[in-house]
């Protein structure tokens, strides 16, 4: 698996999406939407506390889903963000664990798993360098992780533009998302150095003014990742 992850708004999944639109998409990877039924069918086959039980008290390390909860409880979040940022966190233990029990035959490029969930709720941190750490070094790894970057100002353009804030925006002005996405960028480096360190491949993508420029950033990784074979079907 490919993990794209990066600050809300940054513009991971319209260039996910604009790899698929524009035709450059490869005929041996899947994209998120690609999961929905197969992630469907493993959900209705596990009752829905059965399933929340099994992802998060038997799949998931214990010591990196207390940590979870501790910068959460402890974070500068409004309550509603809070209850918000657990909702993701455990529907995304959840997808982590279902695909982990389904066979698989091509890998994944995904942009809103364990990676990525970091920025629900760790820009809001009382500590973000030091609670971002311990994240990154106890969140189960993938083979590769893409990290999508711009400036703050870009950042904060795109999500006071959208119809609705990301969660971890909401309730606050432009001074207040700023804040948080200047956090959002320290997690960004904490995350390169420790997910480097415990062996993961590391890129990655500039995702400001030239959207064209990060689409074909992510492509070249996707193509270095899985090799030449079958790149003439994209």
């Amino acid at each position: 698996m490919i993990e794209i992850m990066g600050p809300s708004a940054v513009g991971k999944s319209t260039v996910l999406k604009r790899i698929a639109e524009a035709g450059f998409r490869r005929a041996d990877w899947l994209a998120p939407w690609d999961l929905d039924g197969l992630l469907s069918s493993a959900r209705e086959g596990i009752p829905a506390k059965e399933r929340t039980a099994l992802a998060v008290d038997s799949y998931m390390p214990r010591e990196f889903i207390r940590l979870c909860f501790s910068i959460l409880s402890a974070s500068e979040m409004l309550p509603s963000q809070k209850f918000g940022a657990a909702v993701l966190l455990r529907k995304t233990c959840e997808d982590a664990f279902l695909l982990s029990n389904v066979d698989l035959q091509l890998p994944v490029v995904h942009d809103e798993m364990l990676l990525h969930r970091a920025f629900s709720f760790l820009p809001h941190a009382s500590d973000p360098k030091r609670h971002a750490a311990a994240y990154f070094g106890l969140v189960p790894v993938p083979a590769m992780a893409c990290v999508f970057r711009a400036p703050a100002d870009i950042i904060v353009a795109r999500a006071m533009a959208r119809g609705k804030l990301p969660n971890c925006y909401s309730g606050l002005g432009v001074d207040g998302i700023s804040e948080v996405v200047e956090n959002a960028l320290i997690v960004c480096d904490v995350a390169v150095d420790v997910l480097a360190a415990r062996g993961v491949e590391i890129r990655v993508v500039d995702a400001g003014q030239d959207v064209d420029d990060a689409q074909d950033a992510l492509v070249a990784i996707i193509d270095e990742h899985l090799g030449d074979a079958d790149a003439e079907n994209r």
